[in-house]
């Protein structure tokens, strides 16, 4: 059980975004996922029909329901969950997580303003806005990152100041950068995001995600496979595969909270 302690928190904010958090000097070498444009020469072209068809084509949909096996592994143990989800396209998302398939390990909201967490193991409930995960990492986080994991989209909003877009047989590759992080796409010829890459340039550290075995719903593709790789001074891999996919409203989620349980507010 105390295996599943330790991988609640980083469950709760999804793992990946506690890897920046990670003061670290190593260096690490230039992860090989996502092709990584040789160098930034002075921008002489305005992108910005190529970024308006990339907002275009972004998966949307009102309600997206699914449950997801999660594999952990961090090199010292691997740990397995699942998670129910659902979301409210830019209004909440609701994660239930348990282990081995029956113990309540942690039920979690985002919200567009603040997240909530209620931990059955620590007996715990967190109330706190997404600036209490400055305490955590410098990666700039709120409540779009989470919708646009789950649903491939990309990360981070693409200005025409910093964007730049090589096309190539495959589809387009992006780049731009934003408070002091490094943000490579790449993306197939639907404007779909295939991969996705972020890099800290100042503390050397870096996050890969990657999406495939898309479902196709209208004009969207939405990956059932989601594979996340964390490098700083470690390495941490996890896998995320989605099944039972649906886009309507599955139910009223409710967060109550028991009396004999410790109130965190942040």
């Amino acid at each position: 059980m105390k295996a599943y302690q330790k991988l609640l928190m980083p469950i709760c904010f999804f793992c990946f975004f506690i890897a920046f958090s990670c003061k670290t000097k190593k260096v690490v070498q230039e992860p090989k996922l996502v092709p990584v444009l040789q160098k930034q020469e002075v921008k002489t072209k305005n992108y910005e029909s190529e970024i308006k068809q990339i907002n275009t084509n972004a998966n949307q949909t009102n309600w997206y329901c699914s449950k997801a096996a999660v594999k952990y592994d961090d090199g010292k143990q691997t740990i397995g969950l699942d998670l129910e989800i659902q979301i409210e396209k830019n209004k909440e998302t609701w994660i239930n997580v348990k282990a081995m398939g029956f113990i309540n390990v942690a039920r979690i909201v985002f919200q567009t303003d603040s997240m909530r967490i209620l931990d059955y193991i620590n007996r715990t409930y967190t109330s706190a806005s997404y600036n209490y995960l400055g305490n955590f990492t410098s990666l700039p986080l709120g409540y779009s990152q989470i919708e646009n994991l789950l649903l491939g989209n990309v990360l981070y909003p693409l200005d025409i100041q910093s964007t730049t877009v090589q096309k190539n047989n495959n589809g387009l590759l992006v780049f731009n950068q934003f408070s002091g992080f490094k943000q490579h796409v790449n993306l197939n010829n639907l404007f779909k995001v295939i991969q996705t890459h972020i890099q800290d340039s100042v503390q050397k550290q870096s996050l890969n995600i990657g999406y495939s075995q898309f479902v196709t719903e209208n004009k969207n593709q939405f990956p059932e496979k989601i594979a996340i790789q964390l490098k700083s001074d470690k390495q941490l891999n996890i896998e995320m595969v989605m099944n039972n996919l649906s886009f309507n409203k599955k139910r009223d989620w409710q967060l109550s909270v028991p009396k004999n349980y410790k109130v965190n507010v942040f």
